[in-house]
């Protein structure tokens, strides 16, 4: 329903101007003490545990986007037009409704999403406020988007391990299956993890069917969010070599690809001092476990920025960063922006790589993150369970749709506004214990 012929030339078309986003983003630099860096570099001093130098950093960040603000408010109203094209020529009233079925949604509609985004701003989103607060408590002063990870000032949140060895370790305790992928992955030299001028940001993991085996990219730069990253991808390239010549292994829905990745960040937890030295773990858990709730958050005003702006492609650039804007302070009320930049104009989804070229895609690591953080709960309680029922949710995928796969593996779904009231609340009391150990 999503291809036809009559849309082959619009489908080239919206695929270069995707690809233009990721040209004008991969050459992004700035000139700081007479040295060129580019976004990778930047984003390493990001969260440097000195308030000023990350905030000078950020700065500059902030600086590198707003050199090409006026271009993606062209480019990304160009997307709108040509996307809203193709689903009126494939027989959608919206380009909203041609991602359902381009997204293989077939458990959940538009109504389910509704009802999710309300539970995240009435149970999630004022948890996540209360926890800011307290932080701005514990600093002594307003925090600034570029504080939010930091619940002291003290703490360095990078390492200087090797990332592919630390991993070798992390994965030959965790599981016969990750040990077998991994020592594999490394063997064949299925990676590229280094940074270098021009790379692209983010990370994937793709399968090579010509190798029988899946590929991972990342700019890896030490940070603590990049570890997570590697993690991340490990899970998607750990589904891709169980289901290697599977042939359902194309036909699971992203959100299900999303849930064994998003999963996979929190089954290394017991063995990340293979990597993460011990006084920095609960540091490291502390971040993970609130920024998990505040993603929701962010995610969930992602997608419901997206189905606004579809179902109403004629708006101007000025009005879609109005929206955004209005949505931050419904979803992400403790989001503060110091000076009047590029965030702060209501750009921050401009920088979020898949809603220019991959629309509809954000919301599925939001119903991933309730996936994993339920599969942590598990594995707090019992690995050995845990883990089988992860297991078998990988071995299941492409054979059953989301909502069925989740009742499989004794999830509890995202749509029920009592799984999203019992994470949340484990969560919270969860950090709640550990507070302690990093103030």
């Amino acid at each position: 329903k999503t291809v036809s012929e009559d849309i082959i030339e619009l489908m080239q078309y919206e695929n270069s101007l995707s690809q233009n986003y990721s040209t004008m983003v991969s050459q992004l630099k700035v000139v700081h003490e007479g040295k060129e860096l580019n976004l990778s570099q930047i984003s390493k001093y990001m969260n440097h545990s000195d308030r000023k130098i990350r905030k000078q950093y950020n700065a500059l960040y902030d600086k590198a986007w707003l050199s090409i603000a006026k271009d993606l408010d062209e480019l990304f109203d160009k997307l709108v037009k040509v996307r809203h094209e193709i689903a009126l020529k494939t027989g959608f009233n919206n380009h909203t409704e041609y991602c359902f079925h381009k997204h293989g949604r077939t458990s959940y509609g538009r109504q389910e999403l509704l009802v999710f985004s309300n539970n995240v701003e009435s149970f999630i989103s004022p948890l996540v406020n209360e926890m800011y607060k307290t932080q701005e408590k514990n600093f002594g002063h307003e925090i600034f988007s570029y504080d939010e990870n930091f619940f002291v000032n003290k703490i360095d949140l990078n390492t200087d391990k090797d990332l592919i060895s630390s991993f070798k370790k992390i994965f030959q305790s965790l599981s016969p299956q990750t040990h077998v992928f991994y020592e594999e992955l490394v063997d064949r030299e299925m990676y590229d993890v280094g940074l270098r001028d021009g790379k692209l940001m983010g990370a994937y993991s793709n399968y090579m069917p010509l190798f029988s085996m899946p590929y991972i990219f990342e700019s890896y730069n030490g940070s603590f969010g990049a570890i997570n990253t590697f993690a991340h991808e490990c899970g998607h390239g750990l589904n891709s070599f169980m289901h290697r010549g599977d042939v359902f292994l194309n036909k699971a829905s992203s959100d299900v690809y999303e849930s064994h990745s998003m999963s996979m960040e929190f089954f290394v937890w017991p063995y990340i001092n293979n990597i993460i030295n011990e006084e920095q773990i609960p540091y490291y858990k502390y971040n993970k476990l609130r920024n998990a709730l505040s993603f929701i958050c962010y995610g969930t005003a992602i997608d419901q920025f997206q189905t606004m702006v579809y179902d109403k492609p004629e708006m101007t650039p000025e009005e879609r960063l109005s929206l955004w804007k209005n949505l931050e302070n419904r979803f992400l009320p403790w989001r503060k922006y110091e000076s009047d930049g590029f965030n702060y104009q209501g750009r921050r989804w401009q920088q979020q790589i898949h809603v220019m070229r991959w629309p509809f895609y954000y919301i599925d690591y939001v119903l991933a993150q309730v996936c994993a953080l339920q599969f942590w709960l598990k594995d707090e309680k019992c690995h050995e369970t845990a883990w089988e029922k992860y297991i078998m949710f990988i071995k299941n995928s492409g054979g059953m749709s989301f909502l069925e796969l989740v009742n499989s593996a004794q999830l509890k779904s995202p749509f029920n506004k009592e799984s999203i009231i019992e994470i949340s609340t484990s969560v919270k009391n969860y950090l709640d214990t550990v507070l302690n150990e990093v103030i």
